[in-house]
């Protein structure tokens, strides 16, 4: 995942973790970030199953790959390309 701006900054690898909402959802190689599916689409947050501060929102699903918005505070626009 890449993006200019981002703030913070959610960019670098990662790798499929289980899934959610019956979705793969995946974990930055660190542990930092989560993409994961929400029902509607697909987000980009610290935690896995939150959406407070700081996420990214990526919609239609339920493919993870595109250009996320910026919600909660968050800047930038992260790209998601499949590997």
């Amino acid at each position: 995942m890449s993006g200019e701006g981002l703030v913070p900054d959610c960019s670098g690898c990662y790798a499929e973790a289980g899934s959610y909402e019956g979705q793969t959802a995946y974990n930055r190689c660190d542990g930092a970030y989560w993409i994961w599916y929400n029902g509607m689409g697909y987000i980009i947050s610290n935690a896995k199953g939150q959406e407070t501060t700081n996420f990214w929102e990526h919609i239609p699903g339920p493919l993870p790959a595109g250009d996320y918005a910026p919600l909660g505070g968050a800047e930038g626009t992260p790209n998601v390309a499949p590997a």
